[in-house]
């Protein structure tokens, strides 16, 4: 299982290798927030291209999502600038730290954190969100 960030003119991607199926590679600076956003809820992670700790917390995101079983489906997005962020995300707050961890449900906005954070503390963070049983 491996996670990279790859260029492709002037966009960078995430690719994704041997990464269970709910672990996506989320396109850098959609103009709106994509309907698989819409359902379920998110962990997504926003990371700038030009951050090599905020590209390693792309593990962090996904052991996560290991962790929890596919319960929250984890997206990967890479950013340049937080400008990118506001069309497809707009009630985001943070302006200047980076990773950007949110939390979605249903394509709502329910929380926000940044900076580097360690799995058991995202992992308590998501559990907070997830249904009772």
């Amino acid at each position: 299982m491996a996670i990279f960030l790859q260029k492709s003119e002037n966009c960078y991607f995430i690719s994704l290798k041997d990464e269970p199926p709910f672990i996506y590679s989320l396109p850098m600076a959609p103009s709106e927030l994509e309907p698989i956003l819409c359902r379920n809820l998110w962990l997504i992670l926003v990371v700038a291209v030009w951050s090599g700790p905020d590209l390693a917390a792309m593990e962090t995101a996904s052991s996560v999502g290991k962790k929890l079983r596919g319960a929250v489906h984890v997206g990967l997005r890479p950013f340049d600038s937080h400008r990118e962020i506001t069309p497809w995300c707009p009630g985001v707050a943070e302006q200047h730290a980076s990773p950007i961890w949110l939390i979605l449900k249903d394509g709502r906005l329910l929380a926000e954190r940044a900076g580097i954070r360690e799995s058991a503390a995202i992992e308590n963070w998501l559990r907070s969100y997830l249904p009772s049983n």
